[in-house]
């Protein structure tokens, strides 16, 4: 559910500040707004107002659509778009100020990244706003120490159960946890399309690892996404999700996945605080070229959590069950994954915490040679804290470090590391 995020934290006094200014009477004012526009309202709902807001900026007729806008935003400020609706009124009207005033207090709220470049360049220039693509992305260069590249099992042994008993062999050399320098090239891309009802998204990504003096531990990770959200009534948006994914390890094309959600949130604002609620479907359907026997899919429930404020907090709850496509080891399996992400401002970067806790168990013994075919369980927890500062208007900075551990009933799945990586994000 980590695709994109539009809502914006904007202060509802931008915009009464600015009636209270130009009206004598600020309380009478807003009144007759309320009065005027809940005849629209009842006719024929929020969407009815956007469009005919619209049609008068077509027709125009900009005081009629600021008025609308207006009306619309004092009952649903999350709206993004209405919100630029209405500052291209504010243009149209004249009324400069007040619009780049709305393009400057987006961009103070932490608004999607898609969207920034093209604010800056509202607040520098005035420009009339349109409704065409933007995009961005981003080049992050990394260089560290991980200690398990190959993310070997924590123990050097191997015990095998046998009707003589149980048998105890050294894993080889190369089956024992590789540690090393580790670099990192990852580049992502995503254009964006707003338009009145949601958002057309459209991510790529692209992740390469390489491992000096062990080569076969590089690997390549491609990604892409496809995603639109609608805007209902009352703060409701809906959105589905397409993506796909491939995974290249030592050379050898080891996994590919497709992707696809459908979820239903909803956005409230609570003074300085935008937060949102959401819950979905998420399907996944994944193929080993090199190993077949484990291909399979993934269907389960997913809810999150999450405000924007000074400390920006994110909690992501998914449950489902892992099916084979054929009869394989363990089973059919069943998950739960919890992802917290916890960020913030500090000096002149930012920082971040990400924690992810997963759950697995298998319905079935793993094999008859592991513990006397035991139904294998897995407690998986990661840790990874970030730093970032700005070297220069588009450079970044980037210190990171994360911490792993798998837990398990069976010693053969249970491995830690741990890595550390200086670098720089280049964003565009």
């Amino acid at each position: 559910m980590k695709w994109f995020d539009t809502s914006p934290r904007i202060d509802l006094n931008l915009f009464i500040g600015r009636l209270c200014q130009q009206i004598r009477a600020p309380l009478l004012a807003l009144l007759l707004i309320m009065l005027c526009t809940d005849a629209y309202a009842d006719e024929a709902g929020t969407e009815s107002l956007i469009k005919q807001g619209e049609q008068a900026l077509k027709a125009g007729k900009p005081e009629q659509a600021e008025l609308i806008f207006e009306r619309i935003l004092m009952d649903q400020p999350w709206r993004l778009g209405v919100w630029l609706d209405y500052a291209l009124s504010l243009q149209q009207t004249g009324d400069n100020d007040s619009a780049r005033a709305i393009y400057q207090s987006l961009l103070e709220k932490n608004p999607p990244e898609y969207l920034v470049p093209w604010l800056k360049q509202q607040v520098k220039a005035g420009a009339p706003l349109t409704a065409d693509w933007h995009y961005a992305g981003a080049v992050t260069l990394l260089s560290g120490y991980d200690s398990n590249l190959n993310h070997a099992q924590a123990a050097g042994t191997l015990a095998l159960t046998l009707p003589s008993g149980t048998l105890v062999l050294p894993l080889t050399r190369a089956a024992q946890a590789v540690a090393g320098a580790s670099q990192f090239v990852n580049m992502d891309w995503q254009a964006a399309h707003p338009d009145d009802e949601g958002n057309w998204l459209v991510q790529a990504g692209f992740n390469s690892r390489l491992a000096p003096g062990n080569s076969d531990q590089n690997y390549q990770q491609s990604s892409l996404g496809l995603s639109r959200s609608w805007t209902g009534d009352a703060a409701q948006e809906y959105r589905g999700v397409v993506a796909a994914q491939n995974l290249e390890y030592g050379g050898i094309d080891i996994q590919r996945t497709m992707r696809a959600g459908l979820y239903q949130g909803k956005h409230w604002q609570r003074q300085e605080s935008v937060c949102s609620i959401s819950h979905g479907v998420e399907w996944e359907k994944f193929d080993y070229p090199t190993a077949t026997e484990l291909n399979g899919q993934y269907i389960g429930l997913a809810g999150e959590l999450g405000c924007r404020q000074s400390l920006d907090w994110m909690l992501m709850l998914s449950a489902g069950v892992n099916r084979g496509d054929s009869l394989r080891p363990g089973g059919q399996q069943r998950q739960v994954e919890l992802h917290a992400e916890l960020g913030g401002q500090a000096g002149k970067g930012s920082w971040l915490a990400v924690t992810e806790l997963t759950g697995l168990r298998d319905s079935t013994g793993y094999s008859p040679l592991l513990d006397n075919n035991a139904t294998r369980g897995i407690l998986q927890g990661m840790l990874r804290l970030e730093y970032r500062y700005p070297l220069a208007a588009r450079l970044q900075g980037i210190a990171s470090t994360e911490v792993f551990r798998q837990y398990s009933n069976l010693q053969l799945f249970a491995l830690n590391g741990s890595a550390a990586w200086l670098g720089i994000r280049w964003l565009f």
